[in-house]
């Protein structure tokens, strides 16, 4: 809380700030009901299981739940605080990869990253 403020108040003004399909109380209803939130004083991961390959307008509907058996993927809906090292710590399934949305000109854009990558970008951070 470097400014006094918890992540999840961080993520919720971020992503008030952009235009998006769903209302933050959307977003954070479905993901409690199909994805994960994990809300702490040092970081906030709002995030849900995906099939890496599935369309995108798929992965980027936060009401759409995928078949867990055929999961390979953690999409990162939002994000907040010292999130990054703690994603594959904390989360109940072990996946491959990790993906991200980005806002381009167009639209969104997602990013994939292995979780092997991540790793040790949270390492390189954490020195």
């Amino acid at each position: 809380m470097k400014d006094g403020r918890a992540p999840i108040w961080i993520a919720k003004e971020a992503y008030e700030a952009d235009e998006h399909c769903f209302s933050w109380r959307e977003s954070l209803h479905a993901h409690l009901a199909q994805g994960y939130c994990i809300s702490r004083p040092d970081y906030f991961i709002m995030a849900r299981p995906v099939i890496k390959d599935a369309p995108e307008s798929l992965i980027l509907d936060c009401n759409y739940e995928f078949d867990l058996q055929h999961c390979n993927c953690w999409h990162v809906w939002m994000a907040a605080g010292d999130a990054l090292h703690s994603l594959w710590t904390l989360t109940p399934h072990e996946f491959e990869w990790a993906s991200f949305q980005s806002l381009k000109a167009k639209g969104f854009d997602i990013r994939y990253h292995s979780l092997e990558r991540l790793k040790s970008w949270g390492k390189v951070n954490q020195k």
